[in-house]
């Protein structure tokens, strides 16, 4: 089985970047992986039902999603890089007349495993959301849940393509000392609380004046 990182990106209003990371375990080849990652992200981001779209304001693009197969040095030490990637381009916005949250805000979906333990869990951060489903930081139940379900179907289509979301280790760990040991993803849900990433700011230039 091989390892495949996949990235859906986009931007927001300002022009900064945001991105999308899930992690997946499967023995097709990294072009097929890429267009079911490519299709899925998609249907998660514009489904009638419970698309991510209707979350995010109009100036809130998703606009590429892209594969890399993940592999390991030889070391000392050993490290995890990406062998090869593949790439799809796109521009799907979002549907709502609202403006966003401050681009460092972020949705914190929590990917759980059959085992317990902060070393069982994984998350992943979706891009700063209508600011107008917040109030006091936090987001509300039904758009959270509308979250939940769109990161949920999202998982199942991969399944059913053959590729079973993961979390693993990109380092030795007490835990696992083992690195890229995989834990399969059987569950998420989504923090109603909104989180930060300073990241997102790092990456833009000083402006001094």
């Amino acid at each position: 089985m091989a390892l495949y990182v996949c990235v859906a990106k986009g931007t927001y209003l300002s022009g900064r970047s945001w991105t999308v990371r899930q992690k997946f375990s499967s023995a097709a080849l990294l072009a097929t992986v890429q267009a079911d990652w490519a299709t899925q992200i998609v249907a998660a981001w514009t489904n009638g039902t419970y698309g991510l779209q209707g979350l995010y304001p109009t100036t809130t693009i998703l606009q590429q999603a892209t594969t890399y197969q993940m592999a390991l040095t030889l070391g000392p030490p050993i490290k995890e890089v990406a062998s090869a990637s593949a790439t799809s381009a796109f521009s799907h916005a979002g549907v709502s007349a609202n403006d966003g949250l401050p681009d460092q805000d972020a949705v914190l979906v929590s990917l759980r495993t059959a085992g317990i333990g902060p070393n069982n869990r994984g998350r992943t951060f979706l891009p700063a959301c209508d600011e107008t489903i917040v109030v006091g930081d936090i987001m509300a139940n039904t758009q959270a849940a509308q979250v939940t379900t769109a990161m949920t179907a999202l998982r199942a289509g991969m399944a059913a393509a053959g590729h079973t979301q993961v979390i693993w280790n990109h380092e030795p760990t007490r835990r696992d000392p083992v690195i890229q040991t995989t834990k399969p993803v059987t569950s998420c849900v989504t923090d109603r609380v909104i989180r930060t990433q300073r990241r997102r700011n790092r990456k833009e230039l000083h402006q001094y004046v």
